[in-house]
This record gives C-alpha cells, structure tokens and sequence, in this order.
C-alpha cells in the first residue's frame, strides 16, 4: 500500500500505523486512564535506562515524552504530529504524514492486516 509512494520509509509507515491500532484497541478494551498509566510506565523504564541508551535515542526518548507520542498513538492527529516530526528528522525525503491519506483510505485492510499479526504473535508467545 505504502511503498510506490514511500519506498523505504514504508515500514515506518506500517509501525506507526500498527501502534495507533494498537492504542485505539487498549482504549476501547480499558480506558485512555489505563493507556495513558501505560505510557508513563513505558516513559519511567526508559528513564532509568537513559544512560545505556544511544545519543540520539535519548533525544528521541526526550521528544516522546514531551509530546506524549504513546498516548497520543490513539487519536489521527497525534500520528499526524507524529509522521511530520519523523518527515523533519529524515530532512524531508518523505512526506510521511501524506501516508495518513493512504491510511484513512485502507483502514479496514490495515486493521485487518494488523489483527492477522496480533495472532501470529499470540501463537508464537504460546509456543514458548
């Protein structure tokens, strides 16, 4: 779907969008409370690891937490703000948020998509 237009950017595209079905499925299963006790959670580990981290992951990890990047995976304008910071650190090579176009058009094969790779990871965590 992504890659005559993206290229090689395509399976950032693909992430991302996986981590906003994702989002939106823990919301609707529990609640934003408990997306958002996630994400802090995620944000307090990471913190604690800041030291091993790369430079430029640390960068990121301070970028994340600002904007609430996993929180606000649930919402379109948050993957939006997501994909044009993404485009900015790329210097602009791709448009990534015109992938959200791509996106709204193709949600149903993506969502589909996604639910066949949450059950493949299933199995897989079951077998071990």
């Amino acid at each position: 779907l992504f890659s005559p237009q993206f290229g090689i950017a395509s399976g950032i595209l693909v992430d991302i969008f996986y981590d906003h079905l994702f989002a939106k499925e823990w919301v609707k299963k529990t609640s934003e409370k408990d997306l958002q006790a996630f994400a802090l959670h995620i944000h307090e580990i990471l913190l604690k690891q800041l030291s091993i981290l790369p430079e430029r992951s640390q960068k990121f990890l301070g970028y994340m937490i600002h904007y609430n990047i996993l929180f606000n995976y649930q919402n379109l304008k948050g993957i939006d703000q997501t994909l044009r910071g993404l485009s900015k650190r790329l210097k602009d090579r791709f448009q990534l948020w015109e992938g959200l176009q791509v996106f709204e058009k193709h949600e149903s094969l993506l969502q589909q998509n996604y639910q066949n790779f949450i059950q493949i990871l299933n199995l897989e965590f079951k077998k071990n």
